[in-house]
């Protein structure tokens, strides 16, 4: 990916002359179009190449205690696993950019769902696991797509807009998708997707980012991560309100997952530990306190790599093949000299 910069005209927010390439290879998210990098208004570009991490996972079982117990399918650049309802398959991402593949677990079969040449990802089982509901670029932005989990029908697209937006998580009687938006003032919001209607409206929109939203399993909570402290921190809040929500990591954290039953809620610490913390779900919720079960090795980006079995006893994570090279990051003073010298 190459770092480009344009001249822009502050007096009337137009852009003028030819876009100039000023970087090669930064690092990026191909899930969500996000690069590695940032610049100040005083000359400072900050930014980091790609390569960071090994291309290649394997999906990979853990015990609580986080012991290696079995490997999953075949290597490759993995992204987004999510198990079926039923505990059978595994839809996952692979490639960059990505297509949607499910692994039947019993069978080691693997079957390929997706075949467009721009990025599909952030696939999620509907509730009978009949139908998957993913995010594509094909069409220039972020839209919906659905697609019979058999593989037996064409891809359907579902909501589009102008709008970069991701499903992260399905209602439990399948009414609604919560997915993470990107909007221009607010940042990366929660917005609801009604099935029935096909319609988008917001759920939790404020001038911090919220991500990673997850419907609890009796449907009345969800959970999602927020930096409105000022770093990550994962929040639980009722569905679909009104009322407040509740903290519940401590130090950072993101991506949750609840158990099945709704009995714990799961997260990643900003340390890279899996956490568990038991909960009590209904009209109210009372939530415990964070324990470390073990340290998850995972590529060092934003995405979730792993999902949690249905009784919470076991990990499927994707986990990189090989030792992890953590490249530095550049620093560039006067960056925009560069403009003229490569004009």
């Amino acid at each position: 990916k190459t770092l480009m910069a344009q001249r822009l005209d502050a007096a009337n927010g137009t852009l003028s002359g030819e876009p100039i390439p000023i970087v090669e290879n930064i690092q990026d998210d191909p899930g969500f179009f996000t690069a590695v990098f940032t610049a100040s208004d005083n000359g400072l570009l900050a930014y980091q190449e790609s390569g960071g991490t090994e291309s290649q996972e394997q999906m990979t079982w853990f015990d609580r205690a986080g012991k290696k117990l079995e490997t999953v399918g075949t290597q490759g650049n993995l992204w987004y696993p999510r198990l079926s309802h039923d505990g059978k398959r595994v839809l996952a991402t692979v490639g960059d950019p990505g297509d949607l593949w499910i692994e039947d677990l019993s069978r080691h079969v693997r079957a390929r769902m997706t075949f467009d040449p721009a990025d599909d990802n952030y696939g999620l089982w509907s509730v009978d696991d009949s139908r998957i509901y993913f995010m594509s670029l094909r069409s220039g932005g972020g839209d919906i797509y659905t697609k019979v989990s058999s593989g037996t029908a064409a891809d359907e697209r579902i909501f589009s807009s102008g709008s970069l937006k991701g499903p992260t998580s399905m209602s439990p009687d399948g009414r609604w998708l919560i997915c993470s938006v990107l909007n221009p003032k607010t940042k990366w919001d929660l917005e609801l997707y009604s099935l029935a209607d096909r319609k988008m409206s917001d759920f939790l929109k404020t001038d911090f980012d919220e991500l990673e939203g997850e419907f609890s399993p009796d449907g009345r909570w969800v959970a999602y991560s927020s930096n409105e402290s000022g770093r990550y921190e994962v929040y639980v809040q009722p569905f679909p309100g009104p009322g407040g929500k509740y903290q519940i990591s401590t130090g950072g954290g993101g991506m949750p997952v609840w158990r099945r039953d709704g009995k714990e809620l799961f997260y990643l610490a900003a340390d890279q530990r899996l956490m568990a913390v038991p909960v009590q779900t209904g009209a109210t919720f009372e939530p415990g306190s964070p324990a470390p079960l073990f340290a998850m090795r995972q590529k060092n980006d934003p995405d979730r790599h792993f999902d949690v079995s249905a009784d919470g006893q076991r990990f499927l994570v994707a986990v990189p093949v090989g030792e992890e090279v953590s490249l530095p990051v550049t620093l560039i003073q006067n960056w925009t000299n560069l403009l003229r010298e490569r004009r």
